[in-house]
C-alpha cells in the first residue's frame, strides 16, 4: 500500500479523494488521480419563491403526472374551493403565510386523479380509508344526533 501511495503521491488536500481515470481498469499509478471532493457549499441560485415553486412542479408530476398548467384548470373548474365543503383553502402556510394549496384528492389503488380538497376533508378521508361503508355510517350517526340535537 505504501508503495502505491509513494508512486501516486500524498493527498494534495483532505478533501481530495482518488479516482480511477478509467473505470473499467483496476487502481494503478497510471489509472488513478486526485480529485477534488465538493463542500456542497455552493449557494442555491433560486429565491424561495422559485425554489417553491419548482418544487411544486416537481411534486405534482412525480406524484400525479398533473402540470401545474392542468391543476390549475381543475382549480379553476372547482371555482378555486375544495370538491367536498365547497371552501376555499382555510390553512396557511408558515413559511410564507399565503394560503395553501388545494390538495391532490386520489385513489390510492388505481393513483386517478379525483379532485381538489382542502387538507381537513383530504384526511378526513384519509382517515375512513376511503370506506363508502364508513362514511355512510358516520353520516347517518351525525344525522341520528343532530335529530336528537332539535328535538330536546
Amino acid at each position: 500500500m505504501k508503495a502505491f501511495l509513494a508512486d501516486v503521491g500524498e493527498r494534495p488536500t483532505p478533501r481530495h479523494k482518488l479516482r480511477r481515470k478509467v473505470e473499467a481498469l483496476p487502481f494503478s499509478a497510471d489509472n488513478v488521480e486526485w480529485i477534488r471532493i465538493s463542500t456542497g457549499t455552493k449557494k442555491d441560485t433560486y429565491t424561495p419563491e422559485e425554489r417553491e415553486a419548482y418544487e411544486r412542479t416537481w411534486r405534482l408530476w412525480r406524484l400525479f403526472r398533473l402540470t401545474v398548467e392542468e391543476y390549475k384548470a381543475m382549480v379553476k373548474e372547482q371555482g378555486g374551493v375544495c370538491a367536498i365543503c365547497k371552501n376555499p383553502e382555510a390553512q396557511v402556510n408558515k413559511k410564507t403565510g399565503k394560503a395553501r394549496w388545494l390538495g391532490v384528492d386520489h385513489c390510492h389503488d388505481s393513483q386517478e386523479v379525483r379532485g381538489l380538497l382542502c387538507v381537513n376533508c383530504n384526511r378526513g378521508l384519509g382517515y375512513f380509508g376511503d370506506d363508502i361503508k364508513r362514511l355512510k355510517s358516520a353520516v347517518a350517526y351525525l344525522e341520528r344526533h343532530a335529530a336528537k340535537k332539535k328535538s330536546a
